[in-house]
Parts: C-alpha cells; structure tokens; sequence
C-alpha cells in the first residue's frame, strides 16, 4: 500500500496548492525505520504472487536491517516483469537501492527518491539524531502530560460513534527507547521511567 499511500499525498499535495496558490503543501513520506514489525515487511505482492523475503532472525528495529538477503527477492520479481524497456528501468532502480549496501532504511528512502522525487515528495526517516532532538519538546509532553494520548482518545471515541473501526490503540506514553538496535516501549512505574522488558530505567 506504500504506493497508493505516496500517490495520494502528491495528488492531494497538487490539488491543494492549486486551490490555495499562495501556500505550498509538501507530501512527505515519514519511513518508520524504527518500527519493529518485520512480518509487516517481509512480503510484497507482484501481479498476483506474493513474494517473502526470507531475512532470518531479526530482533531489531526493521530501519537496520541489512537488504543483502533481498537479492533472490529481485530475480523473482525480474522474472515477473519480463524483459521490456519500463521492466528494465524499474528493476535498475530496485538493484540501485537494495543491493549498494544499505540497510533497509537507506535503501528505502534512495528507492523513493528515484521514483517519486521529482513530483515533490519528501522522504522523512524518523531515525535521525538531529530530527529527534528537535522532537525532544513533544516526547517530553508525551511523558510527563500525555497529550498526543488525551487527543487520540478523543479521536477514536468519535470515530467509533460514527461507526468507523480504528486501527490504533493509544498508550498514556508513546515513547520508545532504542538501545543496541533493540526498542522497548517507555512506561512510568512507581515514580520512574522504564524501558519495558528491558533491565534498565
């Protein structure tokens, strides 16, 4: 769904600067490097036949992973696509930024820069240094005052009095620590914060 999701922001993007010129929307794409679920990226669908990527192990977060696994992944999709020119092109662009030695974070981002970059999308890794410290205001009110938490609170509630299904489940801290490539959910326990499942505070 990552497409459909890229092309509806540059579509909506279009349509919003044309309705407001004298402002400027900006699609971006904020990759989740941090997540942890690799079943979520494990698999893709191509014409028909979903295709797993047989990565092993992975206790980390998936922006970390080494994509040297995914090279039997490009030959079943090259056999897939057959041999013409638009294959050809769009076969060079995976193999360009799945198999130059990135991990997954850097190969997705250099995959959705080649293919959507000149329609104006901004790629966002939420993994960064300089973009977390600039985050450090709203993690702090995430712990201490729970706000994001009492707004999707709020939002679910009316969603599901509209009848509509949500697929979030908000926690009083949304807040995770990273340490050794491994992420663990933040909790406050008798006064202090914990990284749950971890063996440090």
């Amino acid at each position: 769904y990552v497409i459909y999701k890229i092309i509806t922001a540059l579509n909506l993007a279009s349509a919003l600067s044309r309705e407001h010129p004298h402002l400027r929307f900006v699609p971006v794409f904020w990759m989740a490097g941090e997540d942890h679920d690799t079943d979520e990226i494990s698999h893709l669908h191509v014409f028909g036949r979903k295709l797993t990527w047989e990565h092993g192990k992975h206790e980390s977060v998936t922006g970390t992973m080494d994509t040297a696994s995914l090279s039997p992944i490009l030959e079943q999709i090259e056999q897939l696509m057959g041999a013409n020119a638009n294959a050809s092109v769009l076969l060079e662009r995976f193999r360009n930024a799945y198999s130059a030695g990135r991990n997954m974070a850097g190969a997705t981002m250099c995959l959705l820069t080649q293919l959507f970059g000149s329609g104006g999308l901004v790629v966002m890794d939420a993994d960064r240094a300089d973009l977390k410290k600039e985050f450090i205001p709203i993690v702090k009110d995430d712990m201490e005052h729970h706000t994001a938490f009492r707004l999707i609170e709020q939002r679910v509630r009316e969603m599901k009095t509209a009848g509509i299904s949500t697929l979030v489940t908000p926690r009083e801290i949304n807040s995770f620590y990273i340490r050794d490539g491994k992420r663990s959910r933040l909790e406050k326990q008798d006064g202090r914060y914990v990284a749950a499942g971890a063996s440090h505070s």
